[in-house]
């Protein structure tokens, strides 16, 4: 049997020296948010989507080139690039150029990004992500498997608020809590959405954290465990391709914003929950929430 071992560079950043090296800048990482925009877009105008591996890593963030009438996008996450373009001929031509410049291998129409499953129905013009394997995981890092399968990721009028002294959970379940509630943004930054406004809730008092809400996460671990093919789809493209849409030919989209926001909700301190969805057509490119005051 033979076994490979990997090693790779990593930037010690508060290494650096003010007014010497700040501006060096050593492993680009494309957002989440980036990467789903490109993919509404890739399933809106039926672009192809292929996967390069950088050996050497290292490269600049995103890359956008234009060729006369044609686009050549690259999502770039360290040494894991992907690339997006209606030409076939324009996406040999730049694996081609990758090539010369670094050692790499081509991976072909992407399947697997980032612990995210893609899986995309050309004909019928459908495009899904989600992150099954990661979620399905979640309970078996976390010794979760038993308990059963909860219908929510929050209890019915289950509220987060901070705790009293006596209520707080020892040094050993702190880190057990923070350490859940980290592979839980994951999850809900990238694929799942519905997890979202609970995450979020819960990193709200990751620093003082009960043991009710212990065992909040460790229920919304279990939720994301049991419901872990959910994510989110693209689709509709083959059917406005076929009406001839002109917004599909001309390559322009018409984004929505749908914002909404409570008023004093959290009683602690006054503030108030807002989320925001912004929507090209009917793909969902980002979805996320913040607290104002």
């Amino acid at each position: 049997m033979c076994m490979g071992m990997r090693v790779m560079l990593v930037a010690r950043g508060f290494q650096q020296t003010k007014g010497k090296d700040y501006d060096e800048v050593f492993a680009p990482v494309g957002k989440g948010t980036t990467l789903r925009v490109l993919l509404a877009i890739a399933a809106l105008l039926g672009w192809k989507i292929r996967q390069m591996d950088i050996v050497t890593a290292f490269l600049n963030g995103i890359i956008m080139e234009e060729e006369k009438d044609e686009i050549l996008m690259l999502l770039v996450y360290v040494d894991d690039i992907l690339l997006f373009s209606a030409s076939t001929a324009l996406l040999d031509s730049a694996e081609q150029m990758l090539e010369m410049q670094f050692k790499c291998s081509k991976m072909g129409e992407v399947k697997y990004y980032l612990g995210m499953h893609v899986e995309r129905d050309v004909e019928k013009g459908v495009l899904r992500l989600h992150q099954r394997k990661y979620c399905e995981g979640l309970a078996e890092k976390y010794g979760l498997q038993d308990g059963g399968k909860p219908a929510t990721p929050l209890p019915s009028g289950f509220t987060v608020e901070p705790c009293a002294d006596e209520e707080v959970v020892g040094d050993s379940d702190r880190k057990l809590f923070h350490s859940m509630v980290g592979s839980l943004n994951y999850a809900a930054n990238h694929t799942r959405p519905d997890i979202a406004f609970a995450t979020s809730r819960l990193a709200s008092v990751v620093s003082r954290p009960s043991h009710e809400q212990l065992e909040a996460a460790k229920r919304l671990v279990r939720y994301v465990s049991a419901t872990a093919s959910v994510g989110l789809e693209y689709s509709g493209v083959r059917q406005r391709l076929q009406r001839g849409a002109a917004d599909v030919k001309s390559g322009e989209m018409l984004l929505s914003c749908y914002t909404d926001a409570s008023f004093n909700s959290v009683k602690a301190d006054g503030t108030s929950i807002g989320g925001l969805c912004v929507l090209a057509r009917r793909w969902c490119c980002e979805l996320a929430q913040q607290e104002a005051e």
